[in-house]
């Protein structure tokens, strides 16, 4: 028993490696090149794996590239919620939560652009959605307490963290662009996106 249960312990964990290595593998070409790069053969050629092996894990290329972007945006959803909890003003926290989101996608523009703008099938683009929701709602956070604060003016505070990540997330798509020249000022773009998230919910 106690061999079997050992070859069946190192048997997952080979599993889990495998899986994290196909994995990372194509979340690296997505950052080198977008979404269009992480063909099946190419991770796999990443990987240094066989094609096949690939499909054991992931029944197709949607559903690594949904993975991905899923997994990057609960990193991002951690540093957002952080800033969030802060004991500062909520005017603060919301300045610095979009000043943090603007800057990393600046920092990393493929694949903030694979992320948010490339084209890519409709499985992915609904995730998109379901992700941009998942910002708004810590946005709805840091308003919400602005609102009991009496430093924020709003009436429709759903409504308005969907404004916030729209602004936030629309704005920085033309700084990040593959045929934009990288010649943008990082600290400017992103404290000029946050001034305005700011000044639009401020009484």
């Amino acid at each position: 028993m106690a061999t079997t249960y050992k070859r069946s312990t190192m048997m997952q964990a080979r599993m889990e490696q495998n899986r994290h290595t196909i994995f990372q593998a194509a979340r690296s070409l997505i950052a080198a090149g977008g979404f269009k790069e992480a063909q099946m053969v190419t991770i796999a050629e990443a990987a240094g794996v066989s094609t096949g092996l690939i499909y054991r894990y992931f029944s197709n290329k949607t559903q690594l590239m949904v993975e991905i972007l899923t997994d990057a945006v609960s990193n991002e959803i951690i540093i957002l919620h952080a800033i969030a909890q802060r004991p500062e003003s909520a005017q603060d926290n919301l300045h610095a939560a979009v000043t943090a989101f603007v800057r990393r996608a600046l920092t990393g523009p493929q694949l903030a652009y694979a992320f948010m703008a490339e084209p890519v099938d409709p499985q992915v683009e609904a995730e998109r959605i379901l992700c941009k929701q998942r910002f708004a709602n810590v946005f709805k956070d840091i308003l919400n307490t602005g609102v009991a604060n009496q430093e924020f003016e709003i009436e429709d505070v759903e409504t308005a963290a969907a404004c916030v990540v729209g602004a936030m997330t629309e704005a920085v798509i033309s700084p990040i662009a593959p045929t934009t020249p990288t010649t943008h000022d990082k600290h400017r773009v992103a404290t000029t996106i946050a001034d305005f998230c700011v000044r639009a919910v401020c009484k």
